[in-house]
Order: C-alpha cells, then structure tokens, then sequence
C-alpha cells in the first residue's frame, strides 16, 4: 500500500489484509484487488452474521425430495440425510461479518470470524476514533 502525505499505519487485521490508517481502511480481497474507504467518508459500520442461504435452499430441495422418492417407491433415506446435513450446515456455519459503508456509496464487506469480540470493537473503536479526528480537521 502506497501512503499517501502524512499516512501512518495504525492497525492490522486477518494476517494484513485488513488495513486501518489514519485516513483510510482498506480490504485486500486478494494481491491484486482491494477496496478503500476514507475515513471521512464513513456513515455506517454494522457488524452481523452472515448466514449462507444456499445450504437452506439445498436441505428443502432434499426435503422436497423425499417425498418424491416416497411417492416412486425409492429409498429415501439419502435424501433425509441429505437434508438434515445441509440444515445443520446452515445453522452452525455462519460467519460473522463487518461492513463499512461510506457517503459515497463504496463499501467494504469482510469476514472478521476468528477474531474475538475485544479484538473486533477495538478495531471499529479505532476506526471512528481516527475518523472522528480526520472529520474534525477537515471542518
């Protein structure tokens, strides 16, 4: 990451793909792609969980199919397994995300699971206290 005049480095997360300085955060999707917020910029920051849908979809799909097996007189025990499966995949595999959304309709979604509770507050605390300081200079 290139700084830009009178940039410093304040924090670093999830192995430096998450970087907060004292003008912007910025997301390394992967060595080539990122996304930037500046600080200043910031209106909201929401930390949720992410539930991926597409393991509910599947276990009604294997659900729906059972009693199509029922119906053809085939075993349905691979479709109950199945669906019980991919139920348990939706409910215990959910992933707890952040999302920093600016005034200039950019925003940056990533995954903070792994991380403790501490160390995710800090880092949003961080966040806004810098941005509060960058928001302040400006006006």
């Amino acid at each position: 990451m290139e700084a830009l005049k009178g940039e410093n480095l304040i924090k670093e997360l999830k192995n430096k793909s998450i970087k907060l300085t004292n003008y912007r955060v910025r997301f390394y999707s992967s060595n080539y792609a990122y996304t930037s917020v500046m600080l200043d910029k910031i209106s909201i920051i929401n930390v949720t969980y992410y539930e991926n849908i597409k393991y509910l979809h599947f276990a009604i799909i294997s659900f729906a199919s059972i009693f199509i097996a029922l119906k053809l007189n085939l075993p349905f025990q691979l479709p109950l397994a199945l669906s019980v499966i991919f139920y348990l995949m939706y409910t215990f595999n959910k992933e707890k995300v952040v999302y920093i959304n600016s005034t200039e309709n950019k925003s940056i979604k990533f995954s903070v699971s792994g991380l403790s509770t501490n160390e995710i507050d800090s880092f949003i605390d961080e966040i806004e206290k810098q941005s509060f300081k960058l928001k302040e200079m400006i006006e």
